[in-house]
């Protein structure tokens, strides 16, 4: 038996995925978007004008889902396998990350743009339900086709900054995380909020993002894969993780330490895919303040889905970074990612930020002034910050022992940069 889902971008039937029970699946673009003017290949994976399969398919796809309990919900709710990748796009893939919208074969997706209401009572009702009602399931339908762990919900924001659930042809404008569900990790949307505006301070490229209170907090970031018009419609921009980019599966987006080799996603994998880039120079220089910026903040979960890049016909280029979160305030030790050859972040040394340069291409006194730099915008931005009349008192106390995290972690790259110039 087989089945066959079409990839639409907007209005155009752009690619298709064969899927033959007990013999795989292909993927091959429409003749239409091959003579499209800005056509470009999905992925650097999946080759315009040729037909796919094996891994460079299952990976690429399979990197659309949610994972975790989300992944949990979508698969129960629709009598699905979680492992059935294909299944599952099939019925939650209409807005999945990106420009693609994944239907069945025998649909085309719907023009008529239907948007709900969500008051901002339902949705903190939803919140404390938590416990025992799915926070991605709304309407009796899965609406989560994001990536990730934590909860979120994907909701369109009007001009008067009422949200609402998009259906049909719409398409959302931002995404909305509560607090974490798991005690050990409170005052997350703050946590994140923080981060996100510091990176900001910092002139890191990130999304517009704000806390509103619902009264629970409510972490708000604008999609970046998403445009608004002034007539309100919605356009979608490609873009693919990092995982995508090196056809690795999900479950690799994490560096994992073995005796004789590492495994998994790694900085070299980063900076050699910058190579890729319409602006390979560049692109190292802004992925560099973005590893400092993490090791900063103590950011330990800066793994291969949480960087990403926009493709279209003029090449790869870096999108703007999220996911900014401390973890180190949690007690979490181990990085994603390796500095060097040292997983655990508050065993970082200088001789390992020095290996992390030789293994990625960069010159050392390019990370020391990079080092110097961010240490010295802390002492500048982070009173300022931490005053913002936009948290709780509760909230504030919380960020005042993740501002004296980042004090230790600032003293040592001070002392870093001092030493890699003498290395």
């Amino acid at each position: 038996m087989s089945t066959v889902l079409s990839i639409w971008v907007n209005q155009i039937r752009a690619a298709e995925i064969d899927v033959v029970a007990g013999a795989g699946f292909t993927f091959h673009y429409t003749q239409e978007w091959l003579h499209h003017q800005e056509k470009y290949p999905f992925s650097p994976h999946l080759p315009l004008g040729k037909t796919s399969g094996g891994a460079e398919v299952k990976n690429f796809f399979e990197n659309l889902l949610p994972e975790g309990s989300a992944l949990d919900v979508a698969a129960s709710t629709h009598n699905l396998s979680k492992h059935d990748a294909f299944g599952l796009l099939a019925k939650i893939g209409r807005e999945a990350a990106g420009v693609m919208s994944i239907i069945p074969i025998d649909e085309t997706p719907d023009a008529q743009i239907t948007l709900r209401l969500l008051p901002f009572d339902e949705i903190t009702q939803r919140i404390r339900e938590r416990p025992t009602k799915s926070f991605s399931t709304w309407d009796r339908k899965v609406r989560l086709s994001i990536a990730g762990y934590q909860d979120k919900l994907a909701v369109f924001i009007d001009q008067d900054q009422k949200m609402y659930l998009s259906d049909g042809g719409g398409s959302s404008t931002h995404i909305i995380k509560p607090e974490n569900i798991n005690p050990e990790l409170p005052f997350m949307p703050a946590n994140e909020y923080f981060c996100m505006r510091l990176a900001h301070a910092l002139k890191l490229l990130v999304p517009k993002t704000n806390l509103l209170r619902i009264p629970d907090p409510l972490y708000v970031i604008e999609r970046y894969d998403r445009h608004k018009e002034r007539d309100g419609h919605v356009n979608r921009l490609h873009q693919i993780d990092l995982c995508q980019v090196l056809n690795l599966p999900v479950e690799m987006k994490y560096q994992q330490s073995y005796e004789f080799s590492p495994e998994g996603a790694s900085y070299t994998d980063l900076f050699q895919a910058a190579d890729s880039t319409t602006n390979p120079a560049k692109t190292k220089i802004v992925l560099l303040r973005w590893v400092v910026f993490n090791y900063m903040i103590g950011n330990t979960d800066a793994h291969a889905k949480n960087v990403s890049f926009f493709l279209n016909h003029t090449g790869l280029r870096l999108a703007p970074f999220y996911d900014l979160v401390s973890g180190t305030i949690y007690g979490l030790k181990n990085m994603a990612m390796f500095i060097g050859k040292e997983e655990e972040i508050g065993l970082v040394s200088a001789i390992d930020w020095k290996e992390f340069c030789k293994q990625c291409d960069l010159k050392p006194t390019l990370l020391a002034n990079e080092l110097r730099t961010q240490a010295n915008h802390w002492g500048k931005f982070s009173t300022q910050l931490l005053n913002d009349e936009i948290y709780d008192p509760n909230e504030k106390n919380f960020l005042s022992g993740l501002a004296v995290d980042i004090d230790g972690r600032v003293h040592l790259m001070q002392q870093q940069a001092l030493d890699l110039r003498s290395l």
